[in-house]
């Protein structure tokens, strides 16, 4: 979508909580232009309205009809193409892509802090950017994974041995050694590792020449809001809780090689 010079992006929020959409458009509003749909009546009258949103965030807890809204924003010519960002209190991945079906999506745990809330959008409005032109099947995407599992390490073998070409090493030092020469597409940084953890590895990363120019995934077991900040103010482009969802999982992978 083509804006003014100048213009914000324009992010749609969805949400029935006036307290929680104050407070987002709050910290969204010096990045975006927000637009808010709190019921039906407001989200028809944005529809209606003619303009194309970057981004929608959208809460899948939203009590107007829930099911009803996923159906007008995939269906809807001005939203059925742009990026839906989901934030819940839900943990289960598998009733989340459930209850959001076809919507393009990426997701958000309820509750969050701003400055990950606001990079998780930041990242999805870059890949929204993106050429939408597929990725040739006969060109694998590379991936580097960095982890002091070796079991770990296997097992990410293993998830990603159809169209990936996966590298694995089992320390932060050796990744950092490697990124040079491989220049993966991806890296997939544990971050409770040994020695030199995942947020040390991370930042040496960052300054590299290639690890800079490299989107870097951070997967972890811990839950921690803290840790995840700081992983995105080193440079992560997403943080991934263990245990995931295969296919979604590997349907970041591809979009992350896009960037």
């Amino acid at each position: 979508m083509s804006h003014p010079r100048n213009a914000l992006p324009l992010l749609l929020i969805v949400d029935d909580d006036n307290t929680a959409l104050a407070l987002y458009r709050g910290w969204m509003i010096q990045r975006f232009d927000v637009e808010i749909g709190s019921d039906l009546k407001s989200l028809n009258a944005f529809l209606r309205s003619g303009k194309q949103p970057d981004l929608i965030l959208l809460d899948v807890d939203f009590h107007c009809g829930d099911l009803k809204v996923f159906r007008m924003l995939e269906e809807h010519q001005i939203t059925r193409d742009v990026r839906t960002v989901i934030y819940s209190a839900e943990t289960d991945e598998a009733i989340i892509d459930y209850r959001v079906r076809g919507v393009i999506l990426d997701r958000i745990a309820k509750p969050t802090l701003e400055s990950i809330l606001l990079q998780k959008l930041l990242v999805c409005l870059q890949l929204s950017r993106v050429s939408q032109k597929e990725r040739p099947k006969e060109i694998p995407i590379s991936v580097l994974a960095i982890d002091d599992s070796s079991s770990e390490i296997e097992r990410l073998r293993v998830l990603l041995k159809k169209g990936f070409r996966f590298v694995g090493v089992e320390s932060g030092q050796q990744g950092i050694d490697i990124v040079e020469e491989l220049h993966p597409d991806v890296i997939l940084l544990d971050m409770a590792m040994d020695g030199m953890n995942g947020i040390e590895t991370l930042r040496r990363l960052k300054e590299s020449k290639a690890g800079r120019k490299t989107p870097i995934v951070c997967v972890s077991g811990q839950r921690s809001l803290r840790l995840r900040e700081k992983a995105f103010k080193y440079g992560a482009v997403d943080y991934i809780v263990k245990p995931f969802n295969h296919n979604n999982f590997k349907k970041r992978i591809r979009e992350f090689a896009g960037c």
